[in-house]
């Protein structure tokens, strides 16, 4: 009986540790007022690319760089542009995008199909810069989208 709660103590320990530290990195995009390639990165991938919550910001924008998501000069430091996070999201939610998008698949179409939806307003430009919060509402806008 003692084993079995020490295994179900030490479970739930890691457990919170685990959401801590996805926690923390949540915290840590909102209060971003750009977002970086290697924040948009980590939103995106654990949303819809399988990547563990606790994985870190290199890892994310390394896979995400890896499946050809940022052109080969890409740093993770650099901020994410609005296009950018278009096509991570659409990427990350399977949001068939119209004619266009499926023949370039490329972000401008992607954030060209998200204004068409009305999800990014139309007066917003594919080079914006944006927030965390911005960033969390685009996705969160994305994934009803897809349902």
């Amino acid at each position: 009986m003692k084993k079995i709660m020490m295994a179900a103590a030490f479970a739930l320990a890691t457990v919170f540790a685990a959401n801590a530290q996805s926690a923390e990195k949540l915290t840590e995009i909102l209060d971003a007022s750009e977002v970086s390639l290697a924040q948009l990165s980590y939103i995106a991938g654990t949303c819809g690319f399988n990547l563990p919550d606790n994985s870190n910001y290199t890892t994310a924008f390394e896979e995400m760089k890896r499946r050809g998501y940022f052109g080969q000069n890409a740093k993770e430091s650099d901020k994410a542009t609005l296009a950018q996070a278009s096509y991570l999201f659409m990427k990350a939610t399977k949001i068939d995008g119209g004619l266009m998008y499926r023949i370039t698949d490329s972000p401008r179409y992607a954030f060209k199909e998200l204004k068409a939806r009305g999800i990014i307003p139309q007066t917003a430009e594919a080079s914006l810069k944006f927030s965390g919060h911005e960033a969390l509402d685009l996705l969160n806008s994305c994934i009803a989208e897809s349902k």
